[in-house]
């Protein structure tokens, strides 16, 4: 195969081996949002129902912006320091980093948009369609974690319970990320979360974005390469 898939390990010695794993990555930099910015937030979330926010799925959901482009405002915008260009270096350093992606491919923000929880809403379980590599910058709030769903539901997988004597990164159903206000998380779209009621009088605010390839995906030896055009 021109791509070679397999990984391979060579150590002899007793070793956890994280064998297929999702890595979710929160920045160790943030992002001190400036007064303009925070003020149009303000603006996008009070302009009303139907005009600024969407209404919530169901009730006690959260509420989300009829701007799906919201990065793409001015405000966002002021090259080479502004909050577009720090979410853009954050998605890189995951792809190429982490994940190992070909620096010959490149990511780039499609939607982006604000979700508001205030006092007792939640966000129902879900993950984002049509994008590779999602995301979510905390903007405001108190302790209201995104809960990550592991689709196996256990290490044995959907049909097996075992009971566990503490729960880690192996054997969880689930786990919470603590929302840190100017922090980014991102993980593979393909990952189901959801957000349980926020118990604080605090609104959570939260800005939500999705991200695409560039140029090409596949190989042409494989016979699985897509060019963009």
């Amino acid at each position: 195969m021109g791509n070679d898939i397999w990984g391979r390990s060579h150590r002899k010695q007793d070793f956890i081996l994280p064998l297929f794993s999702t890595p979710v990555y929160r920045s160790g930099e943030t992002w001190n949002f400036s007064k303009e910015e925070l003020e149009f937030l303000d603006k996008v979330e009070n302009k009303g129902e139907n005009k600024g926010m969407l209404a919530p799925y169901n009730d006690n959901c959260n509420m989300s912006s009829h701007d799906g482009y919201i990065l793409l405002n001015d405000v966002f915008q002021d090259p080479p320091d502004g909050l577009r260009n720090f979410v853009m270096q954050q998605i890189n350093f995951y792809a190429y980093e982490i994940l190992g992606v070909d620096k010959e491919q490149y990511f780039y923000l499609t939607q982006s948009w604000l979700n508001v929880n205030k006092k007792g809403s939640s966000h129902r379980i879900h993950s984002h369609a049509n994008s590779l590599i999602s995301g979510i910058l905390y903007v405001s709030g108190e302790s209201c974690p995104t809960v990550f769903v592991n689709d196996n539901v256990s290490v044995f997988g959907k049909q097996v319970w075992v009971k566990t004597s503490e729960n880690n990164i192996y054997n969880s159903s689930g786990w919470e990320m603590e929302n840190q206000n100017g922090t980014i998380v991102l993980f593979p779209s393909r990952m189901q979360h959801f957000v349980r009621p926020n118990q604080s009088d605090t609104i959570r605010r939260t800005i939500s974005f999705n991200s695409w390839i560039g140029n090409k995906m596949g190989n042409q030896e494989d016979k699985t390469e897509v060019l963009f055009r």
